[in-house]
């Protein structure tokens, strides 16, 4: 954890904001059922031919290169895999590199057969299977000299992606399909030197292959997902020792801390900072600690006190922490359908 820079001024009363960050573990959008545990990755890709869709231009004159993107399958297939493995979902994560695909037509989609399906559960003793069915590649590498005589040049690599995830025991077949833009650019004193601080054509696209495989991956697991958190410190003793107590990670004397600057009495506007930042603060820990019903009563808490504050920044305050309970709410959601 580290201080930030920032000093806050809030109803004539000086506050320093502390930045830190933690993991919650998200739901993903198409998650497999519940029932698979053990999975295969296959690749079911017919490769696209070397000379299609790798375009090249240079100032107002254009053509076109060979590259051989026969790996490419199997760096999707790999970033899907590490994705998968990291999210510690699943029983166990296996991969079958050769391709499956033998109909030499790589611009249709041709999805497994069920008896190929059926092989293969009884052999890799899998419950459910991605298949990577389809990965074309359309890039394009560009250059030319700008106003300033200095030489920019570009690399833009477009990937689309099929995909079909098969359950043992059912015979539904639920497919998805995406596309996928990354791109690099650069400026240099010379032709050569722009087109040298790019990474190499092929390379390029096994790595947006790669990138493609693991975000992918994180539409059928649940993941963790690094979030930013705030918590602050007004000059009061107990909130200046919570805090550094907090940074060493001995979160329960930093909960006894603030408990005592959360009972600060009064009505001034210093009391109800110091109050309401304490709170903010035992939210932020509570939900450290896993007890998110009571972060989200905290963080309520501290939303009242800012709430009787009559200042903009204090009402900016107000704000803040409304969409901290509210995201508080949806990980506690969350969690429940996990």
């Amino acid at each position: 954890m580290a201080c930030a820079l920032l000093v806050l001024h809030v109803s004539g009363v000086y506050a320093q904001q502390w930045h830190t960050t933690i993991d919650v573990r998200v739901p993903a959008a198409m998650q497999l059922q519940s029932s698979a545990r053990r999975l295969l990755l296959v690749n079911n890709v017919c490769p696209q031919p070397d000379d299609f869709g790798h375009r090249l231009r240079r100032g107002d004159s254009e053509g076109s290169v060979t590259v051989d993107v026969s790996d490419a399958a199997r760096y999707a297939l790999f970033g899907m895999a590490a994705a998968m493995q990291d999210a510690e979902w699943l029983d166990d994560v296996e991969m079958l590199e050769r391709t499956q695909n033998t109909s030499g037509h790589p611009f249709v989609k041709q999805q497994l057969r069920k008896a190929e399906v059926d092989s293969l559960y009884r052999f890799y003793d899998s419950d459910v299977i991605i298949a990577l069915n389809q990965l074309l590649f359309s890039d394009v590498c560009e250059s030319f000299l700008t106003v300033d005589n200095s030489y920019y040049a570009s690399l833009t690599v477009i990937c689309h992606s099929s995909w079909s995830v098969h359950y043992a025991g059912q015979s539904k077949i639920y497919t998805y399909s995406q596309t996928d833009t990354l791109f690099w650019e650069n400026e240099r004193n010379t032709l050569s030197g722009a087109l040298m601080a790019l990474p190499e054509r092929k390379q390029a696209i096994l790595d947006v292959s790669e990138y493609v495989g693991k975000q992918v991956a994180l539409l059928f697991v649940p993941h963790w997902q690094t979030v930013d958190r705030y918590m602050y410190d007004n000059g009061n003793e107990h909130l200046v020792r919570g805090m550094e107590l907090f940074s060493h990670m001995h979160n329960d004397e930093a909960v006894d801390r603030f408990e005592l600057a959360a009972s600060t009495e009064g009505k001034s506007r210093k009391a109800r900072l110091t109050r309401a930042y304490a709170e903010a603060n035992i939210a932020v820990v509570r939900e450290i600690q896993g007890d998110l019903d009571e972060a989200i009563r905290r963080a309520q808490r501290a939303c009242l006190e800012f709430s009787q504050i009559n200042s903009a920044a204090a009402r900016q305050q107000y704000v803040n922490l409304s969409f901290y309970v509210e995201e508080l709410k949806r990980i506690k959601s969350y969690q429940a359908k996990l």
